[in-house]
């Protein structure tokens, strides 16, 4: 858990380096060719992906199975972290490479909108695979 944690420091910490307004033109051409976009750009736009992350987490704990037999009758945060930890970082390290690649594989230039769907489709695809069983160590609950 303390992994998970620090390794969501690390991305909301990335997140506010490269959201910075740099004067050096070292730093944005270094984050320029990084990224393939100005740092701010994709600050903004990791920001959107998240929230449509979130709000996609946010619709599976509602929708959640309340009579299943792994789960706990009234909602406990402590379990659903433990059963879906995987799909969290497999979310955080998928959204940058989405929100990168999104505009060279598609042509889509990006938007708020475009980031918000990159989280909430990410997201939603890993849920449905989680479901699956392809993520191991997940329970495998419609």
């Amino acid at each position: 858990m303390k992994k998970i944690l620090l390794l969501m420091a690390l991305v909301v910490s990335t997140v506010f380096v490269f959201a910075q307004d740099s004067t050096e033109v070292v730093t944005a051409s270094f984050a320029q060719d990084l990224l393939g976009m100005e740092g701010r750009v994709f600050g903004i736009a990791l920001i959107w992906a998240v929230l449509g992350m979130f709000i996609n987490i946010f619709s599976d704990v509602t929708r959640r199975t309340k009579p299943s037999e792994h789960s706990p009758v009234k909602f406990s945060m402590k379990y659903w972290l433990s059963d879906n930890w995987r799909r969290l970082v497999i979310s955080f390290l998928l959204i940058p490479v989405a929100i990168v690649g999104v505009e060279q594989l598609f042509g889509v230039e990006m938007s708020r909108f475009v980031a918000f769907s990159i989280g909430y489709g990410s997201d939603h695809l890993i849920e449905i695979v989680k479901r699956k069983g392809v993520i191991k160590g997940a329970t495998a609950v419609g």
